[in-house]
């Protein structure tokens, strides 16, 4: 009977995991005479020091009402040592006076926590606010102000950055470049599309 709910278990691991069934259609189930409680958040961040009050879905991420503020957890998928550079410059620029989200670490000091069947997350501080609408003057004219202040605060970090988050040199304009290319696809096949009306 143990070998048929760690199946059972594996598979609604894999559901939620694929977006197939949601935290929030999930919370509990019944199973041969005995009941099956998993929360898969829940069980995440008891690798970490904070008191939950709550948990909500966002976008892309698990929101953690708490007492220590709310924070976000996400599922990751880069290496250890990555999140342990973005920890550092997050927590450099946040000291320059720049808001920025802060990677918590978990008990045992660590970034990130790695499940056993290799699923990795991140728990960040969270901001409340409205996204920047890029219809709005005075939103852009903000958000390049903001970044600019990120550039300036950052050009003057002094440890080493590691290779691995290093821009070759031209990536950026080729970036650039094939989402243009993108672009001006869409916008032509939207033009061919109004271009063949039946009347």
């Amino acid at each position: 009977m143990h070998q048929s709910l760690m199946k059972r278990a594996n598979c609604l691991n894999l559901l939620i995991k694929y977006k197939l069934l949601s935290y929030d259609e999930l919370t509990s189930k019944s199973y041969e005479g005995g009941f099956f409680v998993y929360n898969r958040p829940e069980q995440i961040l008891e690798n970490y020091e904070l008191e939950l009050k709550g948990i909500s879905k966002g976008r892309d991420c698990y929101i953690c009402d708490t007492e220590q503020g709310a924070l976000a957890l996400y599922e990751y998928s880069g290496s250890k040592e990555r999140a342990v550079f973005y920890g550092e410059i997050q927590q450099y620029l946040f000291e320059k006076g720049i808001l920025t989200e802060q990677v918590i670490p978990t008990k045992d000091l660590q970034p990130i926590v790695e499940e056993e069947d290799g699923d990795k997350w991140i728990l960040l501080t969270a901001f409340k606010g409205a996204e920047c609408d890029v219809y709005r003057e005075a939103d852009m004219r903000a958000a390049a102000e903001s970044l600019a202040r990120l550039h300036a605060a950052a050009l003057n970090y002094d440890k080493e950055v590691p290779e691995f988050v290093k821009i070759q040199s031209g990536a950026l304009l080729a970036l650039y470049e094939k989402r243009n290319r993108e672009l001006r696809q869409v916008r032509n096949y939207i033009r061919n599309r109004k271009q063949k009306n039946i009347f």
